[in-house]
């Protein structure tokens, strides 16, 4: 019970600040983007009060073998989709979009994203001790809240929207079949991280 609570007191939070606001563009100060790290820090900090002894726990749990299998297996397959996925629908493949690599933007896609957006959809959503039609079912609700999540970096449309949905399926995937939030967590991380290097690589 006090668990269902300090999920249900995250998830409210995360959702406000990653999808209230930015769906109904709520102009408050706080939530410009010089501030972001301010917000981020926050939910960051609720999670380290909230669930540092489920963290702790689960952590101690992880093999490193498993983490390096499926963070590549995740990057491979999500990278592959995204590829495919342009190459029908526009006739070429995806060119890796330019980033400005400050220290913050790299340290906020590769950490703070991956363990905020984790936290706040697939942890608090999925229950790996469930049954398959349960599992299923938040598989799918939590891909599309973190697709809705990324409304704001759509290009070209909504079309790359979809991408985004498979990357949910496939990073829910490996939390359910690990039965471990950090496998989702590093295996997320490491996309973006690849992302960037590939971006570093291949726009210089």
């Amino acid at each position: 019970m006090v668990l269902f609570l300090k999920k249900t007191i995250f998830f409210l939070f995360f959702q406000y600040v990653y999808l209230f606001v930015p769906y109904f563009d709520i102009e408050l100060d706080i939530f410009s983007q010089k501030n972001v790290w301010k917000v981020q820090s926050f939910l960051f900090l609720l999670i380290v009060l909230l669930f540092d002894k489920e963290l702790f726990h689960s952590f101690k749990s992880i093999s490193i073998k498993k983490v390096v299998t499926s963070s590549i297996g995740a990057f491979g397959v999500i990278y592959l989709f995204y590829q495919l996925f342009s190459y029908f629908y526009f006739g070429s493949l995806v060119s890796v979009q330019t980033y400005e690599m400050s220290f913050f933007f790299v340290l906020n896609t590769v950490v703070f994203a991956p363990l905020l957006e984790e936290m706040g959809n697939r942890f608090i959503l999925i229950d790996t001790s469930s049954n398959k039609s349960t599992n299923f079912f938040f598989l799918i609700l939590t891909s599309l809240l973190f697709t809705l999540g990324h409304l704001g970096i759509r290009s070209n449309g909504n079309i790359f929207l979809y991408p985004i949905f498979f990357m949910g399926i496939v990073l829910g995937w490996v939390c359910i079949r690990q039965k471990n939030i950090w496998y989702s967590i590093f295996a997320h991380s490491f996309y973006n991280g690849m992302v960037l290097c590939l971006s570093l690589l291949m726009n210089s």
